[in-house]
């Protein structure tokens, strides 16, 4: 048997490597097929005062940071780096916070029951926190990371499968030596 489970797992890390490694480095090339960020432009600006503020544990070693705003019935959330910056400044009593939002992009997470829609940029008090820029390339820096990610899978899967495929040749061939050997016709 050629492939062991060893072999299987290669295989597949190297399809999960090539599918990742394509998809990321397409959208690279063409925006529209994947990750985009929206346009300055498109998005809304929301100016108030923080009614309040919740700590989340994003998953990835970051937190997000969800709030909601006195003056509206929308809930925000911020998920890039420098959260606990952010949630500092949201943190300030009667602070004048002015955020960018993409309406079109909400989600409710589990267990909650109230839709969040992105922040792209945290101005307090005329003080930039966290500017359009800096998130946008935050954002970029991580999905230029996920790329590697799967380039870095389809090398080392593609290594362990031609090393595991070493061994087993080696293995089988010294099998198919050995019974390969001439007989000796016996002396009458």
């Amino acid at each position: 048997m050629l492939y062991n489970k060893d072999s299987v797992a290669a295989l597949f890390g190297i399809l999960l490597g090539l599918l990742i490694t394509a998809y990321f480095g397409l959208t690279l090339v063409y925006p529209e097929l994947g990750f985009t960020q929206p346009e300055r432009e498109v998005l809304e600006r929301f100016k108030g005062t923080v009614e309040w503020v919740k700590e989340t544990e994003a998953g990835r070693g970051e937190d997000s940071i969800r709030f909601k705003f006195k003056e509206f019935e929308k809930y925000f959330v911020y998920h890039s780096t420098e959260a606990s910056l952010v949630k500092e400044e949201l943190e300030i009593p009667n602070s004048n916070i002015e955020i960018l939002v993409d309406m079109s992009d909400s989600h409710s997470p589990p267990l909650d029951e109230h839709s969040y829609h992105t922040v792209y940029e945290v101005v307090s008090d005329s003080a930039n926190v966290r500017s359009y820029e800096q998130v946008k390339n935050a954002y970029m820096s991580d999905f230029k990371s996920i790329l590697w990610i799967g380039v870095g899978l389809f090398v080392f899967s593609a290594l362990f499968l031609l090393y595991e495929t070493y061994k087993y040749r080696r293995k089988h061939n010294k099998k198919i030596m050995v019974g390969t050997r001439k007989q000796r016709a016996p002396r009458i």
